[in-house]
């Protein structure tokens, strides 16, 4: 902005430009009328809703000084006009002169120039208790959208104080997230139990000893795998005798919150009244990150404490004991993996000499708590527990005497670890390779158990479960359709899961996909069974001749994509997947990942020939030969739980469509994979970055990689209602498909929302992705995934939000992906990287239409018409059928460009 001409401006500078009394001396003709120049920066502020600030930083790169050496002349940096204030092409030096009333820090230093490439070299550092700071701090707490800060020179008649500066300013701001509120459902204690309240679920307990409280806390800025220290508070409340409150408080020391266990011994301060007989103790704990204190665990709309009742009348706690999974600390054994635990009375406690019997209730199981009788009151009893996910679990065991009196719940925590890998793992994709035996394929997990291949068993030229560019086996059901590891795999008479992509071709007599030998029988078979007309996962009662088999088959029907209702559809592609779990003695059926059956196993033994693939073993020899196409065989020796099958159905995406948007002609910018090219309508532009000059201003929102190092490259610019599209749909997304796409959204709206992309039907859109307006009620927008559930305008859509603060007006924009699996109708919307709405992801189900028309960037289909136009930039937009993993996801998410991806 210019004094001189108070009705102008420079909006959207490139470049640099000038700040101070302009130097006629040096150019006359530039500075003519111009007299005193001031600048302007608006930087977006609603990422930092909800944080404490604890250092700020604003930083400028001097392109140019007035006098040839540095010297120290001073800058001067003020936050212009107040809450939300933003500059736009009208605002001059006449109608913001006012607004220069809030000083926030001058920086005196001599400054030599750098190019507006180069690092910043001017900084206002404000520290932890600056003006700065507390400016963000205020804007954090009050839900500001964006700030302005003005530069100009202390002096502004001198000329030695003229400077020319870039327009891309940075604002650095070091922020934290307060640690989150303790689940009381992650608070126990040591006799007693997890957290019990007088109106809660779970009530108070009585405990014959003052107990240890433990907690498991949780701070949202830290990560399983890198995590900063945090302590516990611990406070302790009661009533003494004389009826008066008492209380006190203990910090832990600082651990990392990584799923670990906080814990407290109970025990009064010298001075403080004892904790009187069958009366109430409260307690709670709130979590400090070094930087800020999170609630209490009772803050809320609840407001309990937890509590016990101290009474030495109570029979003791029972002892608990495992080898596989010792107390506070990571066991031998993982998840999936079945461990033993011991219970037996406390010989040292008057009252446990009639035990007749326990309790136990594991936290990570979903069952309700189970019973088990000792042979005699002193007997210890074992019972058998296999975890389904990492972290820390908690056993609560309770000893009845033969009058039904509960003792003091023994509470014992362990840790989980990883699950062992895959133990065998055949993807069946690529030819075999040779070998003296014959061909054989490579077994993918680190037990290098490869795999003969008979004569019935053909390679890539089927479509495997991923598509055109995932490829499977096909076994033509003759004696030669088979795989054939030479050693066992799995311990049939312990813990295990086997499963595979399957694609059935003939369905008129059995078929094996997996088993593994035994002398006589199979260890166990999962397949097609001709007779039932559907999948099954049996093994036989006992080897070399059965005399039964116990066995889950599915006794449902599935809808096929004719439309048709079968018990198995014919060429179309299944996820099987058999599980044995020993703690319980039964065999599980998934289809899809969805559990169909479960059985009763009543009889083990080891089957200790090779594991099959496409038939089993019997007396006579081989039969049961699969007809059909076979891929991604996985065994492991152990269970594998629920959650881990449902993500073995990923399956490979096939990329239709990769525009990296770096060149165009004619008003089309290429499309690398599948030929169906951009179409650049309105206001849209393609920014294309010189290798001959330094660009200032924009750059590509992703950056390619040469032998030189970065190449120069661009970015689809919407504005004016731009957008871009193809002719056609790269994918019809009636099947699983991923859409992905950097942006950055020029600014916010309060009058509408803007798409990112679209994928359009007849009448409305298959999907959107757009970034809403911000209202009264909202004040900042977010990302949100919009899916009708048909074709039609009036159908009711499907919204998922996205839930993590971030800011996609930033230089870097945010990455945005949408992944459909076709196979459990689920859909997730990632935010760099990020999984939306991640506690409702399960819930997120659409059913089948397919889309008719192009994709659209930049623009949303509207009755006739289109509608909620981006501003903004666009870069790396990829289109592939297949549900592509988290990992897939990341990868996209990088600002280095994936032309290979």
């Amino acid at each position: 902005m210019m004094k001189g001409m108070p009705n102008e401006q420079d909006w959207k500078f490139s470049g640099s430009a000038g700040m101070g009394k302009c130097p006629i001396d040096y150019q006359p003709i530039a500075c003519n009328g111009v007299d005193v120049r001031r600048l302007m920066y608006t930087m977006p502020t609603s990422f930092y809703k909800g944080k404490d600030i604890l250092e700020a930083t604003f930083a400028v790169r001097v392109a140019h000084i007035y006098n040839a050496t540095p010297e120290d002349e001073p800058v001067r940096l003020y936050r212009v006009g107040g809450k939300n204030f933003g500059i736009s092409s009208s605002t001059d030096w006449g109608n913001t002169d006012t607004l220069w009333d809030s000083h926030i820090m001058t920086v005196d230093k001599a400054v030599s120039p750098v190019s507006c490439s180069s690092a910043p070299n001017l900084r206002f550092e404000s520290g932890k208790s600056g003006a700065l700071t507390q400016e963000l701090q205020a804007a954090a707490t009050g839900s500001w959208t964006q700030m302005t800060f003005g530069l100009r020179a202390a002096g502004e008649g001198d000329l030695h104080e003229w400077k020319r500066m870039c327009g891309n300013a940075v604002l650095e701001v070091t922020y934290n997230r307060p640690p989150a509120k303790v689940s009381m459902k992650e608070m126990w204690t040591s006799p007693g139990g997890v957290c019990a309240t007088s109106t809660g679920a779970v009530r108070s307990q009585h405990v014959d000893e003052l107990p240890k409280l433990l907690v498991i806390p949780h701070d949202p800025d830290h990560s399983r795998d890198e995590a900063e220290p945090v302590k516990v508070r611990f406070r302790v409340e009661w009533t003494d005798k004389n009826g008066k409150e008492q209380q006190y408080e203990k910090d832990t020391s600082y651990s990392s919150p990584t799923g670990a266990t906080f814990e407290h011994k109970i025990k009064v301060p010298k001075g403080k009244p004892a904790i009187p007989e069958n009366g109430k103790v409260y307690w709670s704990a709130a979590v400090y990150d070094k930087a800020t204190w999170g609630p209490w665990s009772w803050e809320g709309d609840s407001a309990v404490r937890c509590e016990f009742v101290m009474d030495r009348n109570v029979p003791g706690k029972p002892d608990v004991d495992s080898k596989e999974f010792p107390e506070d600390k990571s066991g031998e054994l993982g998840v999936g993996e079945t461990g033993t635990f011991t219970f037996s009375p406390n010989l040292g406690d008057k009252f446990d000499n009639d035990v007749s019997r326990y309790s136990y209730d594991f936290t990570k199981d979903t069952a309700a708590p189970k019973n088990i009788t000792p042979s005699s009151p002193t007997a210890p009893v074992s019972v058998q527990f296999t975890p389904p996910a990492i972290g820390t679990v908690v056993l609560e065991v309770t000893s009845y005497d033969a009058a039904n009196n509960p003792s003091a719940p023994a509470v014992y925590s362990f840790v989980v670890k990883e699950g062992k890998s895959v133990a065998g793992q055949w993807n069946l994709g690529d030819d075999p390779l040779p070998s003296a035996e014959g061909r054989h394929v490579k077994d993918e997990s680190d037990n290098s158990r490869a795999a003969t291949v008979g004569a019935g068993v053909s390679f890539t030229t089927k479509d495997g479960p991923g598509g055109t560019a995932d490829r499977a086996a096909h076994l033509d059901g003759t004696a030669g359709a088979y795989l054939s590891t030479d050693s066992p795999v799995v311990d049939t008479a312990k813990g295990f899961s086997v499963s595979a992509w399957v694609r059935p071709t003939a369905l008129d007599k059995d078929g094996v996909v997996v088993s593994q030998d035994g002398a006589g029988e199979p260890g166990f078979t999962l397949g097609y069974d001709a007779v039932a007309k559907n999948w099954s996962f049996g093994v036989p009662a006992n080897d070399v001749e059965s005399l039964g088999e116990w066995r889950a088959t599915v006794t449902t029907s599935a809808t096929c994509k004719d439309s048709t209702t079968k018990p198995v559809c014919p060429n179309e592609w299944v996820h099987l997947t058999g599980t044995y779990d020993p703690a319980n003695g039964q065999l599980q059926l998934y289809v899809n990942g969805e559990l169909k059956k479960t059985v009763a196993r009543q009889s083990t033994w080891s089957a200790r020939g090779a594991l099959q693939i496409g038939r089993s073993v019997a007396k006579y020899g081989y039969s049961r030969n699969f007809t059909g196409d076979i891929a991604e065989v996985r065994a492991y020796d152990r269970l594998t739980p629920a959650a881990e099958i449902k993500s073995m159905l990923t399956v490979k995406p096939a990329r239709k469509g990769y525009w990296p948007l770096d060149t165009v002609a004619s008003g089309t910018s290429p499309d690398l994979v599948g030929g169906r090219a951009l179409t650049l309508g309105g206001g849209a532009t393609l920014f294309q970055q010189k290798p001959e000059e330094v660009v200032e201003g924009p750059y590509p929102l992703v950056t390619s990689m040469g032998e030189q190092g970065a190449v120069p490259g661009g970015d689809l610019v919407l504005a004016d209602n731009g957008y871009a599209a193809t002719s056609s749909a790269p994918v019809s997304a009636d099947g699983s498909f991923t859409v992905a796409a950097r942006v950055r959204v020029a600014a916010e709206s309060d009058t509408t929302d803007q798409t990112l992309f679209a994928l359009t039907g007849t009448k409305t859109n298959r999907f959107l992705v757009r970034y809403t307006k911000y209202t009264a009620d909202n004040p900042y927008g977010h990302w949100e995934l919009v899916v009708p559930g048909s074709d039609n305008t009036a159908a009711t859509a499907l919204t998922i939000p996205d839930d993590q603060a971030g800011d996609p007006t930033l230089d870097g924009g945010q990455h945005i992906a949408v992944v459909y699996d076709g196979l459990t109708k689920r859909l997730r919307l990632y935010v760099d990287g990020q999984l939306a709405d991640a506690d409702n992801a399960s819930k997120h189900k659409i059913g089948y239409w397919a889309a008719g028309g192009g994709l659209q960037i930049g623009r949303a289909k509207s009755g006739t018409g289109w509608a909620d136009h981006l501003s903004g930039e666009v870069d790396d937009i990829r289109i592939y059928t297949g549900a592509a993993d988290a990992v897939a996801v990341g990868w996209m998410a990088e600002r280095l460009a994936q032309p290979d991806l």
